[in-house]
């Protein structure tokens, strides 16, 4: 639009002015319109929640990807495992075809951990049997040794320590006889024990079995205490002086050959072997017999043999294959505290025979009666128990 000028020079009159004012207020007019509607259309464009005061177009929570962690690497999980679901929904709904979950929903995680998904692992251990009057610890039975009553109401016995019990160290508040603690007790010392082995090698003996009565003997000696003394001997001839050297015991051993025949007879060897530990230093004396064929003994070979024992002070360990009799035996053994047992695999049944010698504490208690007595070993939420007496 051209607006004519009366003035040369430029200058505006009132009249010009008077003119220009509808223009002024028709561009005022359009303004405040397109302000209106700018205003109107704003809260469409933006989110204006108080979650998002800042006016930017939100994103949703389930494409946020937490940054890794620097403090720790994230756990593997196991795609066979389950693994809780997370609490934010996918942006992306899931197959029309899928199976809907049968899984309970869990509680939802804290929403600031960056931590990977928890997986919920089952646990496939079984629990063992508990006692409701035992503080609900797991019951096994508890090998007890020979009880010495001669200072009776004190009394003193070993107590082998379980396999799982292994590795730690018993204290007297562990120990109880008819549930009362008892005075003391304390690890043998494996200086003060001496054993007699005696290997079944003789003429009709199968070189196998005697690879198995070989294999057992080198565990025997593997697993004794150091400074424990071994002294060995066979039907065949050998006999050892008593050494703590594992090395000298192991070659010994490995040495005994099928075949050879017989220069002392096993019942009478067995009694020259235990009369032979009663002058050794140590007072904690045991005799282990391997067997590989059946062994008999006249009633004179017997009492010499239990005379032997008895004034020993020794414990008589028996194994024999599985099928062997060894009656008359075993039944000295049982007497004097040892372990007697038969097995297919004597290699394996060595273990009960070590743990018997060289996993021992001496138990110093007090009994009230000369009864039946409970004692009991309880560690770890473990507890075995076995019953004595009379005594």
């Amino acid at each position: 639009m051209t607006i004519p000028s009366d003035q040369e020079d430029g200058s505006s009159s009132p009249g010009d002015e008077r003119r220009r004012d509808p223009l002024i207020l028709a561009v005022v007019g359009l303004a405040a319109t397109l302000l209106l509607f700018v205003s109107a259309a704003l809260p469409v464009l933006t989110d204006r929640s108080p979650d998002n005061a800042s006016g930017m177009t939100p994103v949703p929570t389930s494409t946020i990807r937490p940054p890794p962690s620097t403090s720790s690497p994230p756990a593997l999980q196991s795609p066979s495992l389950p693994s809780r679901q997370s609490p934010v929904a996918a942006t992306t709904p899931p197959p029309t075809t899928a199976a809907p979950s049968t899984t309970p929903a869990t509680a939802p995680a804290a929403t600031t951990s960056t931590a990977p998904p928890e997986q919920v692992i089952e646990s496939t251990a079984v629990p063992m049997p508990r006692s409701p009057d035992r503080g609900g610890a797991a019951m096994g039975r508890l090998a007890v040794g020979p009880i010495d009553t001669s200072a009776f109401p004190r009394v003193a016995f070993d107590v082998v320590v379980p396999e799982p019990l292994a590795a730690i160290r018993l204290r007297s508040t562990m120990v109880d006889v008819d549930g009362a603690p008892v005075d003391s007790v304390t690890a043998v010392d494996p200086r003060d024990i001496a054993v007699a082995l005696l290997i079944d090698d003789g003429p009709s003996v199968d070189a196998a079995v005697l690879g198995h009565l070989q294999g057992a003997s080198v565990e025997l000696v593997r697993h004794l205490g150091p400074g424990s003394a071994l002294a060995l001997a066979t039907p065949s001839g050998l006999a050892s002086a008593f050494t703590s050297s594992r090395d000298a015991n192991i070659g010994r051993i490995a040495a005994i050959t099928a075949g050879s025949p017989a220069v002392t007879p096993l019942p009478g060897l067995l009694t020259s072997a235990i009369l032979e530990l009663a002058s050794n230093p140590a007072r904690d004396r045991h005799a282990v017999l391997l067997l590989g064929e059946g062994l008999d003994a006249t009633p004179e070979q017997l009492a010499a043999l239990e005379r032997a024992v008895t004034s020993s002070g020794t414990r008589l360990h028996l194994i024999v294959r599985r099928g062997v009799d060894a009656t008359a035996i075993a039944s000295v053994a049982a007497a004097s505290g040892g372990v007697v047992t038969s097995a297919a695999n004597v290699v394996a049944a060595i273990d009960e025979v070590t743990a018997a010698i060289a996993r021992r504490y001496r138990v110093v208690a007090t009994m009230t009666s000369r009864g039946e007595h409970s004692i009991a070993l309880t560690a770890k939420d473990l507890r075995y128990e076995v019953t004595v007496g009379p005594v």
